[in-house]
């Protein structure tokens, strides 16, 4: 099950609208390419949070993102059954430069008196993050809770280097941080003159 938090799209900022949306998705329903050869899950559930946001419009009882959040979710169960369905632990009796990806989680390398060696290990059973953040592009255009239209990327604005002292005034390099197509992107904004 992936849940998303909800905002109210509409109306008065006394309507309510539901506060979560929960999207279930069976082993079947993931598309895993283990869940045609027989292969059964627990007999629970695993739920995920997500920071993309469910759209409520006042009176709705589906976000009207729908479509894109159980896209979302199905792919998120894919992702984490494809994940716990590899597992591996490596020895080599010799010093090696493994490759390092996605599904290792931890490199060893051992130098002993009259031995060296490698292990490569994948990450322990369910040690997978369960809270993620994605971000789904109709959020821009919906109104927030105070009634101030979201017109904007997530972003945020910070400082970072260079600062410099200038006549003894500390000048300071202003970065925007957003989120653009799932990927980070930073862009200069001003030197700021701190009086």
């Amino acid at each position: 099950m992936v849940v998303f938090r909800s905002r109210r799209c509409n109306g008065q900022p006394s309507d309510l609208v539901p506060t979560i949306y929960k999207k279930v998705v069976t082993l079947e329903e993931s598309g895993w390419t283990g869940a045609g050869n027989g292969v059964q899950g627990f007999d629970g559930t695993k739920v995920l949070h997500d920071a993309a946001i469910a759209l409520f419009n006042v009176g709705g009882t589906d976000p009207t993102n729908k479509t894109a959040l159980d896209t979302l979710a199905v792919q998120l169960a894919a992702d984490h059954y494809n994940w716990l369905s590899v597992a591996f632990d490596e020895a080599f009796p010799e010093i090696i430069a493994p490759t390092v990806d996605g599904l290792t989680d931890l490199i060893e390398w051992g130098y002993e008196i009259d031995q060296v060696s490698t292990r490569r290990l994948s990450a322990p059973w369910n040690a997978q993050p369960e809270e993620l953040a994605h971000h789904d592009p109709a959020n821009n255009g919906c109104v927030d809770s105070t009634g101030v239209t979201v017109t904007q990327t997530p972003c945020a604005v910070f400082y970072g280097p260079p600062a410099v002292c200038v006549s003894g005034k500390p000048n300071l390099t202003r970065y925007k941080l957003c989120l653009l197509d799932g990927r980070l992107d930073i862009k200069f904004v001003s030197t700021d003159v701190v009086q």
